[in-house]
């Protein structure tokens, strides 16, 4: 494989780990023992490649579980758990510098994912929606004059960054034209960024037509693609030509049938993999990688128990090397689970936890109740 897709596994290994990757049955309660190593997940690997890997684990006095299949050639690809010290592991990928089968690839890729995360300040993105039929606060902002006073309020609030969109993305809703974008974007843009030059503005929009004119007011406008870039094929374009800076959110489908599509494989997983290939994609073009953010796209494509196992799962996607933002601002799976909740305290509440988990760009429609949360969050942090 031209490109190797490694994933850090934050929690306690259990035999299902072990199973789904096809490790013998007889082993896997002695590799229990160790999952309080550092565990990195290898994805479709060759035969040949599984079995480098395996036997310069065990030359370092550590392991890794393949399919038992890699023995008799039996299957042709297979995942890996490789477990070990930070030291042993760092060894491995010396080991595999210095083997054929692109193992050097596997060996810089190892050595980029063990490293500490960076430790990132976090950032407050509040939302501007431009829309009629958005499924919180559609409508209420559609007057030039309002749009622009809700974004005074919320900067004065503390927001870092300012989310303006024109679109509805909530399921079921229908395409909003480029052209009717253009005209309520734009105006409120080039009013906002002449007002505040210290604060960043994103643009929350699927089309590259779109993405091209926020572009011409502000190089340093932020593209929010919620289909991930792969709603409009010349959005990946216009991000690498403009070196701009993106969010890629994760996706089943387009707004109006995405929650028909809640099928995975391996939820984590899956989301994971989308994410390293579009990285590659995108850094290969030229794309520095701090220029990405990625989205795990609570509510895109995703049933109640699915989002929150994406909170629980969230620290997993740190290991991509980049920005996390969560979106979980009034969905409809906290709806769902306390419906007469107090939802921006509930929102609040998420962000705090997801904080410690590693996000640090938070979007959402009460500034002030995510704000005042994440620092007492930061205030716990700085005293552990």
């Amino acid at each position: 494989m031209e490109k190797f897709i490694v994933k850090k596994i934050e929690r306690n290994l259990c035999s299902k780990d072990f199973e789904d990757v096809g490790f013998s049955k007889i082993y896997t309660e002695a590799e229990l023992l160790k999952s309080d190593f550092i565990k990195l997940k290898i994805f479709d690997l060759s035969v040949i490649q599984a079995n480098i890997l395996k036997q310069a684990a065990l030359s370092k006095g550590c392991d890794c579980a393949i399919h038992a299949g890699c023995l008799n050639n039996s299957v042709e690809k297979t995942d890996a758990i490789l477990f070990g010290t930070k030291k042993q592991l760092k060894e491995i990928a010396l080991n595999l510098e210095k083997q054929q089968f692109k193992m050097p690839l596997l060996a810089k890729k190892i050595l980029e994912i063990i490293e500490e995360p960076a430790s990132r300040k976090p950032l407050i993105m509040g939302i501007l929606n431009l829309t009629e039929d958005s499924f919180s606060d559609g409508g209420k902002y559609l007057d030039f004059e309002k749009a622009i006073e809700h974004a005074k309020e919320m900067i004065e609030q503390g927001t870092d960054i300012i989310d303006i969109g024109a679109e509805s993305t909530r399921p079921g809703a229908d395409e909003i034209p480029p052209k009717t974008q253009i005209e309520r974007i734009c105006p409120v843009l080039k009013k906002l960024t002449a007002l505040y030059p210290d604060i960043d503005f994103s643009v929350d929009t699927r089309s590259n037509e779109v993405a091209k004119e926020v572009l011409k007011i502000s190089k340093n406008v932020i593209i929010n693609d919620v289909s991930g870039l792969c709603f409009d094929e010349k959005m990946t374009d216009i991000v690498i030509e403009n070196k701009a800076r993106v969010v890629i959110c994760h996706s089943s489908s387009v707004p109006k049938d995405m929650q028909e599509k809640t099928d995975y494989k391996n939820l984590v997983e899956d989301i994971y993999k989308f994410f390293a290939e579009k990285i590659d994609e995108l850094t290969s073009k030229g794309l520095p990688k701090e220029n990405i953010i990625i989205d795990l796209g609570f509510g895109f494509g995703k049933t109640v128990e699915q989002n929150f196992e994406l909170i629980k799962s969230a620290e997993e996607f740190l290991s991509l090397g980049c920005a996390l933002l969560v979106g979980i601002s009034r969905k409809s799976f906290i709806q769902k689970t306390v419906p007469e909740g107090d939802f921006d305290n509930l929102t609040a509440s998420l962000n705090g936890l997801l904080m410690l988990k590693g996000a640090s760009i938070f979007r959402v429609h009460d500034v002030k109740k995510t704000k005042d949360v994440i620092d007492i969050f930061i205030n716990l942090k700085s005293v552990e």
